[in-house]
């Protein structure tokens, strides 16, 4: 049940984006931005960091979504094999090991992130523009996060793999255009 009364038993993020447009508006326009900043990482490579952030921050609502919409954009399910610890996606090769350390400091204690994070990921072939990225991409992931919880979003398995299905078909700015919104540039 949400904790917001006005909202009953079954609401979603889509609902509170319903209700705040001009919220839903920023909101939605920072992780589609957050996506295609660069060529770096396919949808369901970022869809995969979500689920990591949300997993890292204990937000089942927004770890299932994600991890269901990873799945429909082409990420193996066995990368998440386990995945309810917050362990790291069981994906990529050594190259992918600096992208989830940077990702659970930034979401985890983000005045641990120091020098140190970018050189190992520049060391591991990775560009400033991605870092860029990833930082967008665990930023947008946050606030996400924050909202679920805040308040107290639940469903069910039936919903989880709709959402996943639908934004893995739609996207952000999909979303946001079928809530009638234009995102935020």
């Amino acid at each position: 049940m949400s904790f917001l009364p006005s909202f009953g038993e079954r609401a979603t993020l889509i609902d509170v984006y319903r209700r705040y447009p001009a919220m839903a508006r920023h909101v939605l326009g920072l992780a589609e931005v957050a996506f295609t900043m660069t060529d770096a990482f396919t949808p369901g490579e970022c869809e995969m960091m979500g689920a990591y952030v949300s997993a890292l921050n204990n937000c089942g609502y927004c770890r299932r979504i994600h991890m269901e919409a990873a799945i429909s954009n082409g990420v193996d399910r066995s990368a998440f094999d386990d995945f309810a610890v917050a362990d790291a996606p069981r994906y990529g090769d050594a190259r992918w090991r600096p992208v989830f350390e940077y990702v659970r400091a930034l979401t985890l204690a983000p005045a641990s992130v120091f020098r140190g994070h970018t050189e190992a990921l520049l060391a591991a072939g990775w560009s400033e523009d991605v870092i860029v990225q990833l930082t967008t991409i665990t930023s947008a992931f946050n606030v996400l996060n924050r909202l679920a919880d805040a308040f107290g979003l639940s469903a069910n398995e039936e919903f989880f793999a709709l959402a996943g299905q639908r934004l893995a078909a739609k996207g952000y700015g999909g979303t946001a255009e079928m809530l009638g919104l234009a995102v935020a540039a």
